[in-house]
């Protein structure tokens, strides 16, 4: 028998650093590191709930609840996690089953990906 491999998908995460360069331009450092740390708790609580929803297969507010991760990522330019955000939205959308469960997937691993303390795991470009 064959040798089994594992595939472990590697996001490249994209992150327009403009929109945080412009936070800290109009608010000053001080005023911008809390109102960015407020909104990275947000998002994360954002994606919790989201993933406790999809644990209970609650889906009627769904959508609702990626829109709101998609601008909460635009808000922060997190360019990657709100396409996808989006994309799962879509898929829900259209009632495609199996790409949600994908997306979703996805979706989990760059919000993992981006929420990281670490920020050399985050690979932050554009």
């Amino acid at each position: 028998m064959g040798e089994l491999i594992r595939l472990q998908p590697a996001e490249h995460i994209l992150h327009d650093r403009k929109v945080i360069e412009a936070l800290y331009n109009s608010l000053g450092q001080p005023a911008a590191d809390q109102l960015i740390m407020r909104a990275l708790q947000e998002l994360s609580q954002n994606m919790a709930a989201l993933r406790r929803q999809i644990r209970r297969q609650e889906l009627r507010d769904l959508a609702t609840g990626l829109r709101k991760l998609r601008l909460m990522a635009e808000n922060l330019g997190m360019v990657s996690l709100a396409q996808v955000a989006l994309d799962a939205k879509l898929c829900l959308e259209r009632g495609d089953g199996t790409g949600f469960a994908a997306t979703w997937s996805r979706l989990m691993r760059l919000s993992a990906r981006s929420l990281s303390p670490d920020p050399g795991s985050a690979g932050l470009s554009r």
